[in-house]
């Protein structure tokens, strides 16, 4: 009887240790997503502080401005620029995957205020 009691007691500890360790690997074993910090490129903030990104800006000229991120922007990525004077402008078409928006006002220039939002999405290819 005692030993009967004693085999149980071993095959509970067994099945708790596999039933442990199980948990582990599932668990260790998920492929991390990757964080908004690898994914936030601050692709506007590193534009911005050029003369001819702002001279684009000013002449509200979208080509400029996607030919300048164009050259910055790492090729994994697909972007479409957007300019509006409105803060709640939404474009159409954009693609059903994980987006990732920067903005930027510019209000204008020393003799003409005109504010208009820079607005960059951006998406894994």
């Amino acid at each position: 009887m005692k030993n009967q009691k004693a085999m149980l007691k071993t095959a509970e500890a067994l099945i708790a240790i596999v039933i442990t360790l199980i948990f582990i690997v599932l668990v260790f074993s998920q492929t991390p997503a990757e964080s908004m910090s690898e994914k936030n490129l601050d692709m506007l903030k590193m534009i911005h502080v050029s003369d001819e990104f702002r001279n684009c800006a000013t002449a509200e000229n979208l080509t400029c401005i996607s030919a300048l991120v164009n050259d910055s922007m790492p090729r994994k990525y697909d972007f479409y620029v957007d300019m509006s004077p409105h803060p709640s402008a939404q474009p159409s078409g954009l693609p059903e995957k994980g987006i990732y928006v920067e903005s930027l006002i510019i209000a204008g220039n020393v003799t003409d205020y005109n504010p208009q939002i820079i607005r960059l999405y951006y998406w894994m290819k």
